[in-house]
This record gives C-alpha cells, sequence and structure tokens, in this order.
C-alpha cells in the first residue's frame, strides 16, 4: 500500500507534468496556445488539477465530500485530456517530419488546431460512451452446464467503481437496467469499489434494490484489497443485503458449484489450482467460478471447472490502452472464449479505472445464453 501512495503521489505528477509540458510547448510553437487566456488556462490546470488528484487519494481523512467528488472526477477526466493531446504531439511531429524531410509546406497550424479539437472530441465521446451502458449478449457452449441453466438468464456484471466518480445516480441506473431484464441468477467479478473514501450508505443504496430469483453473487476484485478502509467496507457492503460475498467459498446452487476465487496479486496455475480444490471442487459436478483477474484461467479449465467469468482487464479501457491486455490476456481479455472446449466470459465492466473516459471499449452489462 505504501508504494502504491509512494507511486500517486511522485511518479505519476512527474510524469504528468513532463507530458503536459510537452504539449505546451508543441501547441506554443504551432500557433495554438499563444493567446494569454488560453496558455494561462492550460499551464493553470495542468498543475492544479494532477495535485488535486494526488491529495485526494492520499487524503486519510474519513469523511466524505461532495468537493472531494468534483475534484477527483476533474481531475481524473483530465487524465484522459492529456492522453489524446499527447497523441495530438505525436501525430503533429509526424506532419512536421514530413514537412522537413520532403520540403513541404503543410499547414502545420491549422492541422495543430484540429488534432487539438479532436482531442477534446475524444475526451466528451469516452465521457458518453463511459455513463452509457449497454445489454449485450453472449452465447455460452456448455454440455454440463445446459440442463441446469439453459432455462435461465443469468447476467454477468464486473467493475462497477462505485466511488467518487461513479455514485448514487450511476448505479440507480445500472440497477434499473439489471432488473428490467429480469436475471435469474447474477455473478458480479470483482472491484465493486473504486478508490478514495466515498459516501458507501448512499453509494450502496440501489444494489439493495437488484433482483435475482437464484441471487446474486461477488467475488472481491484488486480495488478492495487496495481499500485502506477494508474493514470499513465490509461493514458497509453487509447492509447491502442482496449481494452474497463468495470469496474464496463455494455455494451449491440449481445443482451447479458456484465458486469464487478472490483477486491475489500474484499467483501461479498451480496456487489457483490448489485454491479450487480447498473449497472442495468436485469435477464431478457442473460448475461456475467467478474469478476477478482472468489471468489463470486455463489453469480452472484444466481442472475441469464448467465455465469461469472474470473481469478486471476492462479490454484497456481506452484506445491504444486497448492494445495492452490483448497482448498480456490473449483470448481471456473480452469475450467468451474456449479453452479444450471449456468456455470463460470476460467482461469490460460497468464504470471505469483511473479515468472515467471509454474509447474503444463500452461500459456493458453481459447476458450469458447458456447452450449445449
Amino acid at each position: 500500500m505504501k508504494h502504491r501512495l509512494a507511486f500517486f503521489a511522485v511518479i505519476i505528477p512527474i510524469v504528468l507534468f513532463t507530458t503536459e509540458y510537452i504539449i505546451f510547448r508543441v501547441f506554443q510553437a504551432s500557433g495554438v496556445l499563444i493567446q494569454p487566456i488560453e496558455a494561462g488556462t492550460y499551464m493553470l490546470l495542468s498543475i492544479v488539477l494532477p495535485l488535486l488528484f494526488v491529495l485526494v487519494t492520499i487524503s486519510n481523512t474519513s469523511s466524505y465530500l461532495k468537493i472531494k467528488s468534483f475534484l477527483y472526477t476533474a481531475s481524473t477526466t483530465w487524465f484522459g485530456f492529456v492522453l489524446y493531446m499527447f497523441m495530438a504531439v505525436v501525430i503533429s511531429a509526424i506532419f512536421f517530419g514530413i514537412n522537413f524531410f520532403f520540403n513541404l509546406s503543410l499547414p502545420i497550424h491549422y492541422i495543430d488546431l484540429f488534432l487539438f479539437f479532436l482531442a477534446v472530441t475524444l475526451v466528451l465521446y469516452g465521457l458518453f460512451t463511459a455513463d452509457s451502458p449497454k445489454i449485450v449478449n453472449w452465447e455460452i457452449r456448455s454440455e454440463s452446464l445446459a440442463p441446469h441453466w439453459g432455462d435461465k438468464k443469468v447476467m454477468l456484471i464486473s467493475d462497477t467503481h462505485i466511488g467518487l466518480v461513479y455514485k448514487h445516480r450511476f448505479m440507480k441506473k445500472v440497477v434499473e437496467m439489471i432488473n428490467k431484464e429480469k436475471p435469474d441468477i447474477i455473478f458480479h467479478a470483482g472491484d465493486l469499489i473504486d478508490g478514495p473514501t466515498f459516501d458507501y450508505t448512499r453509494g450502496f443504496a440501489p444494489l439493495k434494490n437488484i433482483e435475482a430469483v437464484l441471487g446474486t453473487f461477488y467475488v472481491e476484485g484488486n480495488h478492495e484489497k487496495y481499500s485502506r478502509e477494508y474493514q470499513k467496507f465490509h461493514h458497509e457492503f453487509e447492509k447491502i443485503g442482496t449481494l452474497t460475498n463468495i470469496s474464496d467459498k463455494k455455494m451449491i446452487v440449481n445443482n451447479t458449484q458456484i465458486i469464487g476465487l478472490s483477486y491475489t496479486t500474484k499467483e501461479s496455475h498451480d496456487d489457483t489450482k490448489e485454491r479450487l480444490e480447498a473449497l472442495g471442487f468436485d469435477e464431478n459436478m457442473p460448475s461456475i467460478v467467478i474469478m476477478h483477474d482472468p489471468k489463470n484461467t486455463r489453469a480452472l479449465t484444466g481442472k475441469g471447472v464448467s465455465l469461469v467469468l472474470s473481469g478486471h482487464t476492462h479490454g484497456g479501457q481506452c484506445f491504444p490502452f486497448t492494445l495492452i491486455p490483448r497482448k498480456i490476456y490473449g483470448p481471456y481479455n473480452h469475450g467468451v472464449a474456449y479453452t479444450d472446449g471449456i468456455p470463460s466470459a470476460t467482461s469490460y465492466g460497468v464504470g471505469t479505472a483511473v479515468t472515467p473516459l471509454r474509447v474503444g471499449t463500452v461500459s456493458e452489462i453481459v447476458i450469458l445464453n447458456i447452450k449445449s
């Protein structure tokens, strides 16, 4: 935890300040940021917002303030703006190089002006996409699960990240969408909460209205582990009443083993198998395992698990970061994958982390249609 705080307090501001300065110099040189008001506003935001993010993140106060929510949301949105402004700078440098090496006269000023407004447009698009959850349907082929779940509506959600950004209004909308679908069972694959202290009572309130005939089952993700208020989180979680925490537990529902494996930072395939066995896994009985991080999915399918459900990756959330988890997780990055005929499903999640933007991914609630 101390290392994470040091990272937020030192490394992130240094990287941001350096990147912001490069952006400023490039757009100043091309004549986009030359007016005192424009340049001054950019410089002010580039200094203040990263510092506010650090202060809110590492703050030891246990009280929730609306101003913290506003400042945290504004500063994390700024991260997305800096990302796309830096990409604009890279593209601008390419055009500048073309001008230089081929002795052309491309209108760099107007190109940079277009790139500047394109970056702003992508941020606005990303904010809208992240705040607009969608219902998606995936087909799951499983001979062992189909007899028990073929006539049931199974729902997968993950990464709600309830906190300073996604609060009561957003969760109320998500719960209303869920209930409208009338699921028989819901699986929440972790990261229920986000980061700094928030209004647990109001943030969790919509979850009390979740309706599923066979229940809602949840496992803890990495953000629960990161929380400096882990005990408080558990205390408030118990008040929800509609979610069953099955982290490192096993239950029998509808003649199926429902097993939850909590998040661990470093774990080999053998370790995952041992944890599964320790929970009394029966290879001869249909099973659904919820595991936040899909990195060891192959270990579970190798043990004969009928279906593995995960989240965590966000699909990279924002382009170009969408390219990274594809390399790390391969087929388990997003969607349905089959390993030796055994299915697994990984969701992009409902909420976001680091910045409240989605570009190249969607906020999704997944309905799993299980067939033989």
